[in-house]
């Protein structure tokens, strides 16, 4: 047979186990400063990742100007090649028009101020004869 002596006392287990005052506040500053360790592990990643951000977008901007201006260049290059198209094109055709017609030409004005001169006389013979 048990007597009461051979038994637990159950009651004092429970009243070790039972959280005071004191073992709250400390739980509670425990958890505070874990939760400061975080708050300041947060900050810092931020700040990183805001200053990579700002790094990336700068970096982000002058590509983006870079490649404006690659643009400008091709498209100034590709107007200087239209431009030299014309110009060799209206030159050939200056070359082929005066070598195929520059005996023409001076014939033509040769008859032009023969002309002219016969027009100029023939006037000036009117005129006498009206005087």
């Amino acid at each position: 047979m048990r007597t009461e002596r051979d038994t637990p006392n159950l009651e004092g287990l429970n009243s070790c186990h039972k959280p005071t005052e004191k073992s709250r506040l400390l739980s509670f500053y425990s958890y505070l400063l874990i939760l400061a360790h975080v708050c300041e592990d947060v900050s810092k990643i931020l700040i990183a990742t805001r200053s990579c951000f700002g790094h990336t977008s700068i970096d982000y901007a002058y590509q983006i100007n870079v490649l404006f201006s690659q643009h400008k260049v091709d498209l100034i290059e590709l107007f200087l090649s239209y431009i030299n198209f014309h110009k060799a094109f209206f030159h050939q055709g200056y070359e082929l028009l005066s070598i195929d017609t520059e005996k023409d030409f001076n014939s033509i004005t040769a008859q032009v101020k023969s002309n002219d001169i016969f027009y100029i006389e023939e006037r000036f013979s009117v005129i006498c004869l009206v005087t």
